[in-house]
């Protein structure tokens, strides 16, 4: 609760003793016993003269500032404080408020308060008491007047002290200050009359004695202060009719104010001037001591105010004009003099008394004009006038006014009236001398006017010295006239008061000054100009301004601008009147104005210039007004409409008078570096009147492109807005003075260059911008339209070249920010270079040169990026806080130099392209195409030298500083050169997949952006910020479309291979020396610093290295090879690059994953390395597999390719890879690696040939590893979450189905006798990695019924009908397929024994999840028959021969691909590797190639394995007998139907040279010889017709809808078909090619063999179930040709494309280099692979439900039906008796 408060405020009166009391003791212990401790007193003691108590402490309380102490020992808090708005809320809330009344001391006001009655009424009765005692001495009114009486007595005391003195006459003023407020009896006429009289009596006596100065001053205060209370006497006693019966009646002597005579007022005025000392007014007094004289004045002021009242009654002083003229003359000179110095109090008193005497001779002149003489008026006008012109400034001279004080004996003054004055017992008066009252210096008639004071000696006028000036000119003019010696004095100084403001004004006031002085018609000064203007001396006026503005330059400045002011405001008040008086008539006539116009030009005075020009704006027609003017027009319609109604051309030539005031401006500007104040603004002014377009009229432009004044006004052409200047520009180029027919063409072109690209601001250090953007484009239209016209006439050309284009070229490579419109001039510019190489003279070689210097110097020369931008921001109107843009960097001035001199390598390389223009004719000649060779290697090497100057210090070596963006825009353009495989050069546009897979692994948290808007199967596209240097699409260059005839890169014809690239003779052509750019990136890696530079070579260099025959020379071989030794090393001993500075949010481990990515291409390279070389390479990408999960992924990729490419080397290294492997922790996105390295290692025999026991273990160790991950993050026991994405868990699932593919792969290398041992290693790990399982997983079941078959045999995984079991069918079986059988569910498999025809011969069949074994037996134990054995053989023999004659038409045979030879065999690659052992597997070898039956070995285990219950749990339950009815049918069909093998369908395309739609490429029926062999490689060629043995994935067998053969590759766990587009026929009806569609369409993965020489784009060939395309591209492009030869040597490059959400699996990553002999082996695993993925990403991405492969299907198959069995059987409890009996259980 807020503490109760007591608020005391005071009133107008006696509020010094209410706030006395409130503060009084007696009060604050009365407010302590009724309100309590805590109370807060408030008291407002507004202007009182209480003291503050010296214990208060300034301090601010509810907004408002004030005093607070404690009071009543600390129980109360005082505030004293002056009442402010933000009080009232606390006013109004308060307990009680105390206030001062009328009638009462005190009264109490109480509002919605809580205090108690009884004590509000205590605190107030204490206020009262304590005020009352206080005011108890207070005298009543009628003592006041003995007071009074009794002062004057004492005054009038003879020696009395001069104190004693100031207190009594200090008292009478004070007194009478409050006679009529609060003395009411005083006024009475009664007392007024005499006391009025007494103190008339009392101020004459003191005036003309012996007292003392000080008195003296205040007697004058108390003479006016005495007339005042007569008058408000009398006005309070007598109204107005009472005073005029008074007056009638003669009984106005009564009246107080008439208690002074006529007589006496004279005498009194008398003893007022006489205390005027001109002593005073002389220096040094006035300068020392200016308060002495100035104080005089002041009171003196006020007595002669009371004595003339107000200058109403004059006529009785006896040269009073002349004192008032005199003592104004004084004080204005005094006061001009004071305002230079620091005396704020003097000059106020002095400015009172100066504006006073005015103001009191404006009264004067005002109400006695008809009685002053002409001398009076020229008297006060020259006064006037001279305080203006000639201001009486306070100087020694000023003596020479001084007079002689008479003596006191003269001769009296008074006409000897003084002794009878009615104040009797008075000191008789002291006469007046009257030079005292009269000027020293004679009124002179001339004309001449004299200025006395510069108008730099001037101090400026205040508003009131011009009010006051303007009434006394404004009263002489209306209530009387001006004589005519004055006119020029008068005109003068009313020019100077109305041009000193302007003339003294700040440079940036100067503006606002002139527009006041000028056009304010309605100002003081308007109304003086209209009654001048209507008066009889109105044309001698503006004779008198005539003359100021044309005679020769003379006087001060402010007469000069005063009189062109005071013209414009003439001629505004004339449109006023015609507005008002369509008759009235101007005062001046047109020429009239224009000669004063040109003379007011003439005398080359800024401000005058600046006047005159704001003149003229008004005096033109109307134009469209400029934003950027500095004033608006005043007059309320053009001047020039007072001497005709429309505008005409006419009007306009006044602007001629302009151009001498333009040129002298300029050339001070000229002089001067730069031009501010009033000169700009004149030069401002100019340009707001040019600018403007005319309202009225045909013309429609800005009056500066009239007619010839847009090149008499060229040179104010950098002041002008960039619209104008437009049209400014235009209208001059269709004058054609910028054409080669206009004589002075070259020298206007130089004055348009210099205008928008001013040498000056080009040699600036800071970076500039070239003004004007829109007129900047159209004279680079303008240059660009010259230099065509002349470019192909070199005697025009050429003086061109030499005036404009090289000096253009230097201003605007530093001042062109715009793309738009350095565009133009950078392309003709270009053109001069080309034509300066294409016209050979050395003078033109000469040309080139200096133009190509100036493009590397503003490269040289560039800032910082950031320091460019900086700048660019402070010019453009939006920020640029984010980061650098492609768009910022286009408009860098140094990058497109950099562009040019590509662009001209371009064109010298390639000629033009397309999209070029304006380009000179490139002559074929052998000998111009060795000039354009010299040219393009010299800008070729300079760019080569930009991107090695990567330190400031680097000038040591000969190298400046680049700046690192600029030397991002040359490595952005080098790293994409490629050569054709004819070695000549050419440029990709974009880099490829493979640069974005770096950039995203080097950039993780970057997304991945591609600006070729190329869409995925979903037609989406994706978008993100990458950094411009990183972006591998969309390189700012020309693009062309063909290789280089110009220039190449390795000449086959090379006699040594050590011969230099750079031939030393003319017997080859000279190459373009790659091994030196080479070299220089080499030199980035080792000494850049700058991280944006290195992330841009490591990213992008990997992609050109793949172009080999870009580097096939030994010098560039030889840098490769140095490449080699600068990153093993590096890699090897995991240190860092030398010199780069890493950003916080690049890991090293992120760059050493880019390199691994680098050494991965160089293993392309390998036939340029030793066998110590590459080994090296294996043993650091086997190093950096443990290095960090970052680097884990590249590294297992790059030994995919490896073990393909350097086996012998991997050979070494496979062991300690394998620790390695087992070594890394398991995650789904590092296994799935892991695991496809070990497939492709499986894939070549050469690498496990030699592996030891331990190292299968490891092997099987890895893979059981991954298992034992997914069952655990399966069964919740890591963090990883398998369903966080319908992407992950397919991966994981993918890595499952590696995982026990690996086992079954490496499995069936081993040798029977090793297999065993193995066998159980693998069964206890799947069992352990199921622990946390209640049961097995489905995989694990399977994968042990697989170990189950393949440790004791190789049978294969689904039976071949024998020749044996063909030979025991008989005769009905062959026809009804009937034989007696029985099935038995035994564990997880089927056992069906069925009884054949033949009575002694029987067949088992084992139906298990991985197979299916076909078991047929003879029964031994057969019963005696009456047949011989010789019948029962003949009988046999003859069915036997005639069911194999009917077989052999179902005999299929693998044949040789067509055209191929027998090397060619698709086993023949293989017969190179090393052998197996005799019982290794051989399955994973194609169909043809498998071993006899006869060679296959079976372990009696493997009999007993297959007619268990294996791998089901051994608890001694009897087989079941499955019933013969449709359920178990079913059972027995789905099982024969689900396959025992993998199948996978995989389409194969062939893209031919420029083929890029669907119909094309599905049209090819042929390939390339490489295609062809490639096919011939990849798998098996089968005939289709009548096919059982091959899954064909949908391909017709009957009637060879999709051709008659297919390629096909299989083993005993995988079979793949290849849907090759080239084997299947084409028809005429089906143009589209729908059949072929139907079923590449539908296939999950494509094989692309890309001979277009163009990118293959996902969606190609359009499809809802294509997921991934295997690219295989040539490494170099066919760029124009296709190369049909064949190498085991050349290199493919394969890419991988996978739809949108499909996860990253292969082990092809950013896409990999893989030579011909190992391409389609490495091609078919990653088609297997790719088509695994699609199937299982198809299948559980989105149910999250695990893989099932046919493996599974099967068993889920027998386990569905022993569920389904058992809740068929009903539930009873077993009989143990019944345990034996064996016909329950074998037989129903």
């Amino acid at each position: 609760m807020a503490p109760p408060t007591v608020l005391v405020t005071v009133g107008s009166t006696r509020f010094d003793a209410l706030a006395e009391a409130a503060l009084a003791a007696p009060f604050m212990r009365a407010v302590h016993e009724a309100v309590g401790t805590g109370a807060v007193v408030g008291v407002q003691y507004g202007h009182s003269a209480v003291a503050v108590p010296s214990t208060a402490q300034a301090c601010t309380m509810h907004g408002a500032q004030g005093h607070a102490y404690p009071a009543a020992e600390g129980a109360i808090t005082v505030f004293l404080f002056r009442y402010a708005p933000s009080l009232a809320p606390w006013i109004r809330a308060a307990s009680l408020v105390v206030a001062h009344g009328d009638s009462v001391p005190a009264a109490m006001l109480t509002a919605a308060t809580s205090l108690p009655a009884q004590d509000a009424n205590a605190v107030v009765r204490a206020v009262e008491s304590s005020e009352s005692s206080r005011a108890g001495a207070a005298p009543p009114q009628m003592d006041v007047l003995s007071e009074v009486r009794s002062a004057i007595e004492t005054l009038l005391q003879p020696k009395l002290a001069p104190n004693e003195q100031l207190i009594q006459c200090r008292f009478l003023i004070e007194t009478l200050k409050r006679v009529p407020t609060e003395l009411d009896s005083l006024m009475d006429p009664n007392i007024a009359t005499p006391l009025v009289s007494s103190l008339t009596v009392l101020c004459s006596r003191v005036l003309r004695g012996s007292y003392t100065h000080e008195t003296q001053l205040l007697t004058c205060e108390l003479l006016n202060k005495t007339l005042a209370y007569a008058e408000a006497s009398t006005t309070q006693a007598f109204g107005q009719q009472a005073r005029e019966v008074a007056t009638a009646t003669g009984a106005e002597a009564v009246m107080p104010s008439h208690a002074l005579s006529t007589l006496d007022r004279a005498l009194l005025y008398r003893l007022v001037v006489k205390l005027h000392d001109p002593e005073d007014w002389c220096a040094p007094n006035i300068m020392d001591e200016p308060q002495r004289a100035v104080e005089t004045l002041h009171y003196q002021l006020m007595a002669l105010q009371a004595l003339t009242r107000d200058g109403r009654e004059i006529l009785a002083f006896r040269g009073i004009i002349d004192t008032l003229t005199l003592w104004a003359e004084y004080a204005w000179g005094t006061m001009m003099a004071l305002r230079t110095q620091n005396l704020p109090e003097v000059l106020r008193l002095c400015e009172q008394s100066a504006h006073g005497l005015v103001l009191l001779l404006v009264a004067a002149c005002k109400f006695h004009a008809s009685r002053l003489e002409k001398h009076h008026m020229e008297k006060v006008l020259r006064c006037v006038s001279s305080m203006v012109l000639s201001p009486r400034l306070p100087s020694s001279g000023m003596r020479e006014a001084t007079r002689l004080v008479p003596a006191r004996h003269s001769t009296p003054a008074y006409y000897g009236l003084e002794n009878t004055s009615a104040y009797l017992g008075l000191p008789p008066l002291d006469p007046i001398d009257p030079t005292v009252l009269v000027g020293t210096v004679p009124v002179s008639a001339n004309r001449t006017v004299q200025v006395g004071v510069e108008d730099e000696h001037m101090a400026p006028l205040t508003d009131k010295d011009v009010q006051v000036i303007a009434k006394m000119l404004h009263t002489v003019i209306c209530f009387s006239f001006i004589p005519t010696p004055c006119i020029a004095q008068v005109v003068y100084a009313l020019c100077r008061v109305i041009g000193l403001p302007a003339s003294l004004a700040l440079e940036a006031e100067v503006p606002e000054q002139l527009r006041l002085r000028s056009v304010d018609t309605d100002h003081d000064f308007g109304i003086v100009l209209h009654h001048l203007l209507r008066s009889h001396v109105a044309y001698l006026v503006v004779r008198l301004v005539y003359q100021i503005l044309c005679s020769p330059r003379k006087g001060p400045r402010s007469v000069r601008v005063g009189a062109i002011l005071f013209l414009h405001a003439l001629l505004i008040w004339n449109v006023q009147r015609r507005n008002e008086d369509e008759t009235h008539t101007p005062l001046v006539s047109e020429p009239m104005i224009i000669s004063m116009i040109r003379g007011a030009f003439s005398q080359s005075d800024d401000v005058l210039d600046l006047a005159t020009l704001y003149l003229m704006d008004d005096l033109l027609p109307a134009r469209t007004p400029w934003v950027d003017a500095l004033r608006t027009s005043q007059a309320p319609q053009p001047l020039c409409t007072l001497y005709r109604p429309a505008p005409r051309r006419a009007d306009w030539d006044v602007l001629d008078e302009m151009v001498p005031v333009m040129n002298r401006h300029l050339t001070r500007r000229r002089r001067a570096s730069s031009i501010i104040g009033v000169s700009g603004m004149v030069l401002q002014s100019m340009v707001t009147i040019l600018a403007g377009t005319p309202i009225e009229g045909e013309w429609a432009k800005p009056v500066v492109a009239m007619d010839n004044f847009s090149y008499q006004f060229w040179r104010l052409a950098s002041w002008l807005p960039d619209a104008v200047l437009l049209d400014m520009v235009r209208a001059n180029h269709a004058a054609h003075m910028y054409l080669p027919s206009h004589a002075g063409w070259l020298d206007h072109l130089v004055e348009l260059m210099d205008t928008f690209y001013p040498a000056a601001l080009a040699e600036r250090p800071v970076v500039a911008e070239a003004p004007y953007p829109m007129s900047r484009l159209e004279c680079a239209h303008i240059i660009t339209e010259a230099y065509e016209a002349v470019q192909d006439l070199p005697a025009q050309r050429d003086p061109m070249i030499e005036r404009i284009l090289v000096p253009l070229t230097r201003r605007a490579l530093r001042l062109e920010t715009n793309l738009q419109i350095g565009r133009p001039l950078r392309r003709i510019v270009r053109h001069a270079m080309l034509s300066s190489v294409c016209d050979s003279p050395a003078s033109q070689g000469m040309v080139f040169q200096r133009l190509m210097n100036e493009f590397v110097s503003s490269i040289y020369k560039a800032p910082p990026l950031s320091e460019e931008l900086d700048e660019q921001a402070k010019r453009a109107p939006a920020p640029l806080d984010e980061a650098p843009t492609h768009e910022h960097l286009l408009t860098t001035r140094a990058v497109r130099s950099l562009r040019d001199l590509i662009e001209i390598f371009y064109l010298l390389a390639f000629g033009p392209s397309a999209d070029s223009n304006m380009v000179p004719d490139l002559s074929p000649s052998p000998v111009a195409i060795d000039g354009y060779r010299d040219i393009g290697l010299q800008i070729f090497r300079e760019l080569l030298h930009v991107v090695q100057c990567n330190a400031p210090q680097g000038a040591e070596h000969g190298r400046s500083w680049v700046p690192s963006h600029l030397r991002l825009v040359v490595l952005r353009w080098l790293l994409r050169m490629r050569a054709d495989q004819r070695h000549r050069l050419y440029f990709v546009h974009n880099a490829g997949g493979e640069t974005l897979a770096l950039v995203q692994m080097l950039e993780p948290s970057m997304e991945m952006r591609d600006d070729d808007r190329t869409k995925d199967a979903d037609g989406a596209t994706s978008h993100g910020a990458m950094p411009w240097f990183l972006e591998p699409r969309e390189v700012d260059v020309p693009s062309a479309p063909y290789s280089s005839e110009v220039w190449q890169v390795y000449h086959h014809e090379h006699i040594s291979p050590l011969e230099e690239e750079l031939a030393p003779n003319d017997d080859g052509p000279v190459l373009l020396p790659v091994s030196e750019y080479l070299a220089a990136l080499l030199n980035v890696l080792k000494t850049e610093t700058d991280w944006d530079v290195i992330s841009c070579v490591i990213t992008h260099l990997p992609a050109q290295l793949s172009n080999k025959h870009l580097f096939c020379g030994p010098q560039a071989l030889r840098q490769v090879r140095a490449l080699r030794d600068f990153l093993v090393p590096l890699l090897l001993e995991q240190r860092f690059l030398p010199n780069v500075i890493l950003p916080n949010e690049v890991r090293r481990t992120a760059l050493a994953s880019v390199l691994y990515s680098t050494l991965k291409v160089l293993i392309a390279y390998q036939r340029c390395f030793t066998r110590e070389q590459n080994d090296e390479i294996v043993e650091a990408l086997a190093g950096g597999l443990t290095r960090s999960p970052a680097t884990s992924q590249p590294c297992a990729r790059a030994l995919v390719v490896a073990c393909h490419e350097l086996p012998k080397s991997f050979t070494r290294y496979v062991a300690g890879t394998l620790v390695k492997l087992s070594t890394i922790m398991s995650s789904v996105t590092m296994s799935v690696h892991i695991l496809e390295l070990l497939a492709e290692i499986r894939s070549v025999p050469a690498l496990y040939a030699n592996l030891t026991e331990s190292d299968y273990r490891r092997i099987f160790g890895i893979a059981l590893q991954s298992i034992q991950f997914h069952e655990s993050m399966t069964a919740g026991g890591t963090r990883e979450d398998l369903r966080a994405s319908p992407a992950k868990f397919s991966l994981s699932q993918y890595v499952l189905m590696l995982a026990y593919s690996n086992i079954a792969q490496w499995f069936m290398t081993l040798r029977m006798q090793d297999r065993v041992k193995h066998a159980s290693y693998i069964a206890q790990g799947l069992v352990l990695a199921n622990e946390l399982r209640t049961e097995l997983s489905d995989h694990t079941i399977v994968c042990l019924d697989f170990l189950a078959r393949f440790t004791y045999s190789n049978a294969q995984s689904k039976p071949v009908p024998s020749l044996f079991r063909q030979l025991m069918a008989s005769d009905e079986e062959v026809e009804t397929h009937a034989q007696q059988s029985s099935t038995w569910l035994i564990g997880k498999c089927l056992i069906t024994v069925s009884v054949l025809p033949r009575p002694d011969t029987f067949e088992i069949t084992v139906r298990r999840p991985t197979g299916t074994v076909n078991i047929v037996s003879n029964l031994e134990n057969l019963p005696m028959h009456p047949w011989t054995d010789e019948e029962k053989a003949a009988q046999f023999l003859a069915g036997v021969l005639e069911r194999l004659k009917q077989s052999q038409s179902h005999k299929q045979a693998v044949i040789a691909a067509p055209g191929t030879g027998t090397s060619e065999a698709p086993g023949a690659e293989r017969d190179s590797e090393p052998p197996t052992a005799p019982d290794a597997d051989v399955t994973a070898q194609p169909s043809s190639a498998r071993l006899p039956r006869s060679t296959l070995t079976v372990d009696p285990a493997f009999i007993a394995l297959q007619m268990s219950g294996y791998p089901g749990a051994s608890n001694e339950q009897p087989p079941i007998l499955l019933p013969d009815d449709r359920a178990t049918e079913r059972l027995l069909r789905a099982m024969d139907l689900t396959p025992v093998y993998d199948f996978h369908k995989i389409g194969l395309l062939y893209v031919g040279y420029n083929q890029t739609t669907e119909q094309e490429i599905l049209g090819n029926t042929y390939g390339s010889t490489t295609y062809m062999r490639f096919l011939a490689r990849l798998g098996d060629l089968i005939p289709l017709r009548d096919q059982q043995d091959v899954y064909t994935g949908g391909l017709d067998r009957q009637n060879d809808e999709h051709g008659k053969y297919a390629y096909v590759w299989r083993d005993n766990i995988k079979q793949v078909v290849f849907h090759t587009a080239t084997l299947m026929p084409n028809k005429e009806h089906d143009p589209n090619h729908a059949a072929k569609k139907a079923l590449i369409g539908n296939d999950w993965v494509h094989i692309v063999f890309n001979d277009s020489g163009l990118p293959y784009e996902f969606g190609t060939i359009p499809s809802q179930f294509n997921f991934v395309n295997i690219v295989i591209t040539p490494h170099t492009s066919v760029h124009g040709n296709i190369d049909y030869s064949i190498s085991d040597k050349v290199y493919y490059h394969v890419a991988l494309q996978r739809r949108p959400g499909l996860p990253d699996f292969s082990p092809v990553g950013e896409g990999c280099l893989v030579s011909f002999s190992a391409l389609p082996r490495f091609v078919c695993n990653l088609a297997m692979h790719s088509d695994l993925m699609s199937q299982i990403y198809l299948d559980t991405a989105e149910s999250m439900v695990p893989y099932a492969n046919n493996w599974i299907t099967r068993l889920h198959h027998v386990e569905r039906f022993r569920s389904q069995w058992a809740a068929r059987q009903p539930a009873s409890t077993p009989d143990p008796s019944m345990a034996y009996d064996f016909t329950q259980t074998l037989k129903k």
